[in-house]
């Protein structure tokens, strides 16, 4: 189990390891700070959902990397393990898409109320 999750479990939801797709994502678009073995990054956000995230970069790091990203939704911020779970290099003519697909490890009950309280927000407006 992870150090943070370990130290205070009844506060994080830990992610299943089957369907990583359970939840919709929706666009988000904010900033996050992604740190890996690899690199310190500051990466635009693509999507997000309450199991995870995708971040736009030239250069994302290897499938199977686990890191640390901060980010913030509606006010509430979190510091969330992650694992690097897809890499895209489809960047069409402006490099666009291409980035890293992150997989939530570890959330905190709190964190995943404000993204649970997003995703119902962004589904009621269309």
């Amino acid at each position: 189990m992870l150090a943070s999750a370990a130290a205070n479990p009844s506060a994080y939801v830990l992610a299943p390891l089957t369907n990583r797709r359970s939840h919709a994502r929706r666009p988000l678009p904010e900033s996050a700070a992604y740190l890996s073995s690899h690199r310190i990054l500051i990466a635009r956000l693509g999507d997000l959902s309450v199991s995870g995230a995708f971040l736009h970069t030239q250069f994302p790091d290897p499938v199977g990397t686990h890191a640390t990203l901060e980010l913030e939704v509606d006010g509430a911020r979190a510091c969330l393990e992650v694992e690097v779970v897809r890499v895209s290099f489809d960047g069409g003519v402006d490099g666009a898409r291409c980035g890293m697909g992150v997989s939530f490890l570890a959330v905190p009950v709190a964190f995943r109320r404000a993204l649970l309280q997003r995703a119902s927000t962004t589904n009621s407006r269309g």
